[in-house]
């Protein structure tokens, strides 16, 4: 193994401990619990992370979607989704909509005005070509 394949190798195994270990509480199962609050998150073969903080506060964060909830408050990629208290269930799903009580607040184009305009072009690329 060459001397940049071994560093490269080493630095990629770094940098994975570290985001590891920089994480406070990671949810292995799918229904959690946490400041009076139940959340389902549906299991995401790919890379996505959820923080837990002491005051209560729950952070998911995916490439395709990022839901806090802090004091109450939810925020669906940076905005304001309503309110949330103990004894919600808030759930993500596998489509990336997120409920709460199953009443839908957002989704992966809440806060992204070019992820939506992009899904109606294609929606209407689709319809168009079926004609």
């Amino acid at each position: 193994m060459s001397t940049v394949r071994r560093l490269r190798v080493i630095n990629a195994c770094i940098l994975m401990l570290f985001m590891v270990t920089s994480c406070r509480s990671v949810m292995t199962s799918s229904r959690q619990s946490h400041g009076g609050i139940k959340y389902t998150i549906a299991p995401d073969e790919r890379f996505h992370r959820v923080e837990k903080g002491k005051n209560g506060s729950l952070m998911y964060d995916s490439p395709e979607l990022t839901v806090v909830c802090e004091n109450g408050t939810l925020k669906i990629n940076g905005q304001p989704a309503g309110t949330v208290q103990k004894g919600d269930h808030v759930q993500i799903t596998d489509t990336f909509q997120v409920t709460v009580n199953g009443q839908l607040r957002g989704d992966v184009t809440t806060g992204h005005t070019e992820n939506k305009q992009r899904i109606q072009q294609s929606k209407f690329e689709v319809q168009t070509s079926t004609r």
